[in-house]
């Protein structure tokens, strides 16, 4: 399980992540990228948006999503 903690101390907000492999155990705290837990807010939105698709529809396989769905959702 992955957790995301955002903490605000006084006018600065960071986050934590934590990685818990098993519910008998505690969570470990894990650092992204190069932003050590606690990392602030805005360095960890620098850091991960790298890692979000800009193609979520190129990233799952699809090549042309224009006839994948209608305008009332059905995937006919």
């Amino acid at each position: 399980m992955l957790m995301i903690e955002l903490h605000q101390v006084g006018d600065q907000y960071f986050v934590e992540v934590y990685y818990r492999n098993d519910s008998a155990h505690t969570a470990h705290i894990i650092n992204v990228g190069e932003c050590p837990g606690p990392c602030s807010l805005h360095q960890f939105g620098i850091r991960g948006d790298s890692r979000i698709p800009k193609n979520w529809y190129k990233e799952c396989g699809f090549d042309d999503c224009s006839n994948k769905h209608t305008e009332n959702g059905d995937n006919s």
